[in-house]
């Protein structure tokens, strides 16, 4: 919720800017006799800190690996399992302890998934629910 929240305060300051810009130039332009000023404002939105392009591999992920869960750090700590990366091979990115956003926050798992038509797969990272 916090990365959407700032995503969307840097959206709004970035269009202010986007804005006030336009405003600066149409003034400008108007004086040497321009009647007109083109702004274009692109914006990329993503869900969550790990949004990227789809990345297809062509290898099926391994099995996931059995972790041994260390002890609890702190009282509320909330596991997430690790899972398989790819970084030009598979790499296991193991689990860890940590907060949850929310007090009744659940961890909905990153998965692989066979793509039909890149014939390949590829990765949905996980998320808050």
């Amino acid at each position: 919720m916090e990365v959407i929240m700032v995503r969307q305060l840097w959206i709004s300051v970035f269009i202010g800017i986007a804005i006030l810009s336009a405003k600066t130039l149409a003034a400008h332009d108007h004086d040497h006799g321009h009647d007109h000023v083109h702004v274009g404002v692109g914006v990329d939105v993503g869900v969550g800190v790990h949004s990227r392009p789809a990345t297809y591999v062509q290898v099926a992920p391994p099995v996931a690996l059995l972790e041994t869960i260390p002890t609890m750090p702190y009282p509320n700590a909330y596991w997430i399992d690790g899972y398989w990366r790819w970084d030009d091979h598979w790499v296991w990115s193991p689990g860890y302890w940590t907060t949850r956003p929310q007090p009744n926050a659940v961890w909905v798992g990153g998965s692989w998934a066979r793509h039909p038509v890149h014939n390949g797969w590829s990765f949905s990272a996980g998320y808050w629910r």
